[in-house]
This record gives C-alpha cells, sequence and structure tokens, in this order.
C-alpha cells in the first residue's frame, strides 16, 4: 500500500497532468499489489515428504535440502516420514496432493521400480509427478559384518551358487533400489540369494554389523556409521568404474558381473499437474540451494555427490528409469507383488 506522504507527492507532481489519468493513475498507485491480494510462493510452511525411516540416506539427504529450501524461501519446512512398501506409500500421498508448491517429495530410485515390482499401484510413477531437479546420485555397494565368511564378491558369488538361497542378504524392504539391485546382481551372476527385509534407515546395517545378516546390499550413508568401527566392510559398488569414496574396492563389472552398472539416485519432485511457472520457480529455488557449497558439502558428506538437472529433463530422467528397470524386472523373471 501507498504511504499518505508518497501519494501526496505524487498528486503534487500529477497536479498539472490531465484530471482523469492523474485520477487513474493515483487509482492504480493507492491500490494493493495483486500479487500479494493473490499470495506468493512460498506464503506457508512446505510439508516435504519421503518413504523412509529416520537415519538413512533418503532421510538425511532431505533434512539437508528442506533446511537449505528453508532458508532460501524463509518458510518451514516440515520433513514428513511416511515409510512403507519401499516408499510406494509416501508416492500414493504425493500423487493424490495439489500441485500448489506446498507439498513436495524426497524421491528415490526405488520410484522408478515400483511400477515394476508392483501391480496395480494407486498411482502413475511418472505422469503422476512433477520432477524438479535431480538432487544426488551415487552407486550402490555390497557391505559384510565381521562375521561372514564372505570376504569378496568373487567368494558371495561362489557361496550363494554351493547353497542356492541360503547365503541372507538384507535390504531396506521389497521394491527399495538395492533391492532390485540385489535381484539384477542375481540374475547377472546365475546364483540364489536368501531376501530379508528391514524398515530401512538404521536398521539394516545394525543387523549386518550384529551378525543377524552376513551381508547387505545398500547405500554408503546407511553403512557409514559402521565403517571406522570395522563392523562392516565394503567388498563392491555397483558404479561402472571404481568409485573414488572407494578406490581399492572392486566394481562388479570388474570382477563377477561384465557389464554391470546401476547407481541411486534422489530427486526432488511434487504432484503431477503443476503450473509451468510454479515448476520453474520452484526449480529455480531449488537448484540455489544445491549450488551453496555448504549444501554440497553436507550431500557428499552423507556418501552422494550432488547432481543438478534441469526440471524438463528430470522428468525425461524418470520416465527412462522407469523403462529400464521394466526391462529388467523382465528379464529377470520376477513376479510383480501385490501393493
Amino acid at each position: 500500500m501507498m504511504s499518505t506522504r508518497t501519494m501526496q507527492a505524487t498528486s503534487t507532481a500529477l497536479s498539472g497532468a490531465v484530471p482523469g489519468i492523474a485520477l487513474a493513475l493515483m487509482a492504480a498507485l493507492a491500490a494493493p499489489d495483486a500479487g500479494a491480494q493473490r499470495g506468493q510462493w512460498p506464503d506457508r510452511p512446505i510439508r516435504q515428504i519421503h518413504g523412509f525411516t529416520a537415519g538413512g540416506n533418503v532421510d538425511l539427504q532431505a533434512r539437508i535440502v528442506g533446511a537449505g529450501l528453508s532458508d532460501e524461501t524463509g518458510q518451514p519446512v516440515v520433513i514428513d516420514m511416511r515409510p512403507g512398501a519401499g516408499g510406494t506409500l509416501a508416492a500414493s500421498i504425493v500423487a493424490k496432493a495439489a500441485p500448489d508448491g506446498y507439498t513436495l517429495f524426497s524421491m528415490a530410485a526405488g520410484h522408478s521400480t515400483a511400477p515394476a515390482m508392483y501391480s496395480k499401484l494407486p498411482y502413475d510413477a511418472v505422469n503422476d509427478f512433477t520432477m524438479l531437479t535431480l538432487v544426488s546420485s551415487a552407486p550402490y555397494l555390497v557391505a559384510v559384518g565381521p562375521a561372514s565368511k564372505v570376504k569378496t564378491l568373487q567368494e558371495l558369488v561362489a557361496a550363494a551358487r554351493q547353497d542356492p538361497g541360503k547365503l541372507l542378504f538384507a535390504t531396506a524392504g521389497v521394491g527399495t533400489g538395492m533391492y532390485l539391485v540385489a535381484e539384477r546382481f542375481q540374475s547377472h551372476t546365475k546364483t540364489k540369494l536368501g531376501h530379508v527385509a528391514y524398515k530401512g534407515g538404521t536398521s539394516t546395517p545394525m543387523a549386518v554389523a550384529q551378525g543377524e545378516v552376513p551381508m547387505m546390499f545398500g547405500t554408503f550413508a546407511e553403512v557409514r556409521p559402521h565403517l571406522d568401527s570395522g563392523r562392516l566392510r565394503v567388498i563392491g559398488v555397483t558404479s561402472a568404474k571404481r568409485w573414488d569414496r572407494f578406490p581399492d574396492v572392486p566394481t562388479f563389472a570388474e570382477t563377477v558381473a561384465p557389464g554391470f552398472e546401476a547407481r541411486g539416485w534422489q530427486a526432488m519432485a511434487a504432484p503431477g499437474g503443476m503450473a509451468p511457472a510454479l515448476v520453474k520457480q520452484i526449480e529455480a529455488t531449488l537448484h540455489r540451494v544445491l549450488r551453496r557449497p555448504d549444501v554440497q558439502q553436507k550431500i557428499l558428506e552423507v556418501g552422494s555427490p550432488v547432481e543438478i538437472m534441469a526440471a524438463v529433463d528430470a522428468q525425461k530422467f524418470l520416465a527412462a528409469e522407469v523403462a529400464q528397470w521394466r526391462r529388467v524386472v523382465k528379464e529377470a523373471g520376477i513376479v510383480p507383488q501385490e501393493f
């Protein structure tokens, strides 16, 4: 709203103008800003949903991005954890939410595998979501506990072939990215492992570190707390080339699974149907967050380098990932489960 003093000054300046024009200009200057009347994003707290428990890779990165987003917007960002069914429960909530920018989704790679792993999902994994940006990407890894007799990938394959289904591995649940990577690994190496599902977060690596299960497929963020103590040891990574974080650890491709490559990733998304102008605004805000050196360092410490991607490219990336994992599941002969 224009101040009285400014309006008086403007009136004096316009005193020589045509009366009709002067009155019209005065009315326009005195009227409240139209954008202020409608409200600009964001003018209230933002809910940022993810589908996993506290302490895992998804949760840690979500909190880093959420804190940065709060700094950028001046609004609280509430992290809403909705674990279950490999992240699909959280996805269901997001898919049904209004595309108004106040419900955001910390999407993990498992989102792209869900359409192949579950039958009759209550949402379309591509079209019911608006991609805003990629956040990070990194390879998956295999870690073993101190009591495990398996010390290398070669020994893992040999043990699995000797007693099919007896060598157990843990993941954060059926349908997650690490679960499907494990299934793809078995198909690639013609082995059979036994699966034990945990709720994610700290449960999976803790079970392996304590000897409940001899090994796990997972992420660096999950195993990191147990590496320095020696309770877990990484024996393989899924990148095409050796990962800088573990330069002495061999890849699947160079040892037991030629041509094998897979990576986990995280992205920020929203409900489908978001207005293009709002997509651009949120995309630009998130990119500012992800370009901050402190945010990049924190995400790298979690285990994944930041990877920024334009919203339009992220949408294409998601579609390609969904199509790829559909092929993998079909080739592996995996039967989709009921949701």
